[in-house]
C-alpha cells in the first residue's frame, strides 16, 4: 500500500483482508471518489441538522431544498428517504422531467406514490392484496381436504367396541388415526389461518393497498358500467319457457382525469397513508430546479400547491436560487406562489475547506489535508465540484505539490473554456477568427503564469480582464465566464505558491467566500480579491497591493 496525490493506493486483496468495500475500486488498486448515495458519506452540516429537527416533529408540511447545482440537494433528499424508511415509514422518490404539464405531473406523482406504497405493503407483509382471496382458498381446500381425510378413516374403526391393540390402544385408536387426528388439527389451523390473513389484508394496511391500486387506475381510466335486461318467450314440443337474461358489463376507458380530482384523491390517499403507517411519509420532488423556464415552474406551483398540506406527509422539493430568494423576500413582496406553497425553504451552503477535507476523507481516509483544503477553497465548496476535481487529480496523477495540483486542475478548466470558445457562435453570428485567436492565445499566457511568479501572473490577468471587449458575441457570451475563471485562477495561483492558505482555516475559509462571491458576480469576485491581497501585503510582498 503506497499514498501518491493524496490518495492511497490499495491493492483489491488488501481491500479484501481490510473489510473494505470493493465496488468503488478501480482496476489499477486505487479508490475512485465517485459513488452512489451512501449513509457512511454523508457530510451532516448544518442544514441537514435543520431538515432533521423538522423530520422528527412527525408534522408534516413542504419544504424546498435550494442551493447551486451540485450543492449535495439530491443526496439530501436520499438521506432523508433512507430515516423515513430506517423507521418504518414510506420514502418516495419523484425525479421531475423538465417539461411537465400540471396535470400530467400530478398523474405521475400519484402513480408512483402509490406504487411505493404497494411495494412498501408487500414488503412488509411479504404478500399483496390481491392474492389474499387466492390464499384464503388455498388454505380452505387444503384443510378440508384433511379434515375429509380425516373422516374416512375414522369410519374405518367401530365406535361401540374399544378392544385393545398389539400396542395396548384402543382398536379404534390406531397409529393411522392419530395421524389422522393431527392431520385434523393442520387442517383447521390452515382454515383458522387462511381466514385470519384474509380479514387481515381486508382493512387497515390491506385496504389501503386496495385503495392505491385504485387510484393508480383512476388517474388512467375511468370506469363505466352497462346493464341490460332481455326477457323472452319460446314454445317448443315441451310446451311454453321463458326465460330472462341479465347481463352487467364493466370497462375501463381512458380519458384526461381533471387537476382538481386529482389533487382530491391525492390529498386523501396521502392522508390515510400517513395516518396507517407507523413511521413519516416522505415524497422528495426531485430535479424541479432544472426547469428552464422560471414562470413555467411557478405556474406548476400555482396549480398543484393544494396537494401540499397534508398532515404527517413531508413535501422535500428541489428549488432553483431565484425561486429561493423570491421566498426569502416573502415580508417585503406580494405573496407568490413560492411563498405560499412552502413553509421555508433549506438553503445548502456551500461546505468551507475543512468540512471538504471531512467530505473527502469519508471516501478514503488517508487523503491529503492541504490537497483537500485547496480543492475546498477553488471549487466554492459545492460538494460535487470538489470530488469531481479530486478525481481529476486521482486520474491525472503525477502532481507532488499543491502547486502543481492547482495547475493540472486549472488546466482542464481552461481546456474545456478553449472547446467552448469553439461552439460559440453559428452562421448567423460569429466570435470571429481574430476574437478566437485573441482568446486561444489568452488561454495559453494564463497557463503558463499559473507556474510562474506574482508580477507576471498579476500582468496576465490585468492584460486578459479586457480582451475582445469590442466583440458583441464575445461580450455577451463568453466575458462573465471569462473573468470568473480568470479569478478562480487568481486563487489557485495564490494556494499553489503560498501553502499558508491552506494551512489556517481563516484565510481558506476567506478565499473560497471569493470564488463563491466570483461565481455570481466576476466584478464583485475581483473587488474582493483586491481587498484580500491588500491585507496580505507581508506574506505576498508589496507587489501584491498595487
Amino acid at each position: 500500500m503506497e499514498s501518491r496525490n493524496g490518495f492511497v493506493k490499495m491493492s483489491k486483496e488488501e481491500a479484501l483482508v481490510l473489510g473494505e468495500d470493493l465496488s468503488d475500486m478501480t482496476d489499477d488498486g486505487k479508490a475512485s471518489l465517485l459513488t452512489q448515495f451512501k449513509p457512511s458519506l454523508f457530510v451532516a452540516h448544518r442544514s441537514w441538522l435543520s431538515l432533521s429537527r423538522i423530520l422528527d416533529s412527525r408534522g408534516g408540511g413542504s419544504y424546498g431544498l435550494a442551493g447551486p447545482r451540485g450543492a449535495g440537494k439530491t443526496w439530501m433528499m436520499e438521506k432523508a428517504l433512507r430515516e423515513a424508511e430506517d423507521q418504518d415509514g414510506i420514502a418516495v422518490w419523484f425525479p421531475s422531467p423538465s417539461e411537465y404539464e400540471p396535470t400530467a405531473f400530478l398523474a405521475a406523482l400519484s402513480d408512483v406514490v402509490a406504487a411505493r406504497y404497494q411495494a412498501y405493503y408487500d414488503k412488509r407483509t411479504r404478500r399483496p392484496t390481491r392474492a389474499a382471496l387466492g390464499r384464503f382458498f388455498r388454505y380452505l381446500l387444503g384443510g378440508a381436504l384433511l379434515l375429509m381425510y380425516v373422516t374416512l378413516l375414522s369410519t374405518r374403526a367401530s365406535p361401540y367396541a374399544y378392544p385393545t391393540n398389539e400396542i395396548g390402544l384402543p382398536a379404534g385408536l390406531t397409529l393411522a388415526n392419530l395421524f389422522a387426528l393431527g392431520l385434523a388439527v393442520a387442517g383447521l389451523y390452515l382454515i383458522v389461518k387462511g381466514c385470519a390473513r384474509f380479514l387481515q389484508d381486508r382493512a387497515g394496511l390491506g385496504r389501503l393497498r386496495s385503495e392505491a391500486e385504485d387510484l393508480r387506475r383512476q388517474v388512467r381510466y375511468t370506469v363505466s358500467a352497462n346493464e341490460t335486461t332481455e326477457a323472452g318467450l319460446s314454445g317448443g314440443s315441451g310446451g311454453v319457457t321463458a326465460a330472462l337474461k341479465r347481463a352487467r358489463e364493466r370497462r375501463l376507458v381512458e380519458r384526461p382525469a381533471t387537476l382538481s380530482s386529482l389533487i382530491h384523491n391525492f390529498r386523501a390517499f396521502v392522508g390515510e397513508m400517513a395516518d396507517q403507517v407507523e413511521g413519516p411519509v416522505v415524497i422528495a420532488i426531485d430535479e424541479l430546479d432544472k426547469m428552464s423556464d422560471a414562470s413555467r415552474v411557478a405556474q406548476l406551483f400555482r396549480d398543484i400547491k393544494g396537494i401540499f398540506e397534508i398532515r404527517g406527509a413531508y413535501f422535500l422539493v428541489s428549488l432553483s436560487d431565484e425561486a429561493a430568494r423570491a421566498l426569502g423576500l416573502g415580508g417585503i413582496r406580494a405573496r407568490n406562489e413560492f411563498n405560499s406553497s412552502f413553509y421555508t425553504v433549506i438553503s445548502i451552503p456551500s461546505l468551507p475547506p475543512a468540512q471538504c477535507v471531512e467530505l473527502l476523507r469519508q471516501r478514503d481516509s488517508q487523503f491529503d489535508r492541504a490537497t483537500a483544503m485547496a480543492i475546498g477553497v477553488i471549487t466554492g465548496g459545492v460538494p460535487r465540484e470538489v470530488v469531481r476535481v479530486a478525481e481529476t487529480l486521482h486520474c491525472q496523477g503525477g502532481a507532488s505539490s499543491i502547486q502543481e495540483k492547482m495547475s493540472l486542475a486549472m488546466d482542464e478548466e481552461l481546456d474545456a473554456f478553449g472547446d467552448e470558445v469553439l461552439s460559440t457562435g453559428g452562421d448567423e453570428v460569429s466570435l470571429g477568427d481574430a476574437a478566437s485567436t485573441r482568446a486561444f492565445e489568452a488561454l495559453q499566457e494564463a497557463k503558463a503564469a499559473l507556474r510562474g511568479d506574482l508580477e507576471d501572473f498579476r500582468q496576465v490577468a490585468r492584460e486578459g480582464w479586457d480582451i475582445n471587449t469590442s466583440n458583441p458575441t464575445w461580450m455577451l457570451s463568453l466575458a462573465e465566464e471569462w473573468r470568473r475563471l480568470l479569478l478562480r485562477l487568481a486563487i489557485a495561483w495564490l494556494l499553489g505558491m503560498h501553502p499558508r492558505f491552506v494551512e489556517h482555516d481563516e484565510e481558506a475559509l476567506a478565499l473560497q467566500q471569493i470564488a463563491i462571491a466570483a461565481a455570481d458576480s466576476a466584478a464583485v469576485g475581483r473587488l474582493r480579491l483586491e481587498e484580500f491581497l491588500a491585507t496580505q501585503g507581508e506574506v505576498l510582498g508589496e507587489a501584491a497591493v498595487r
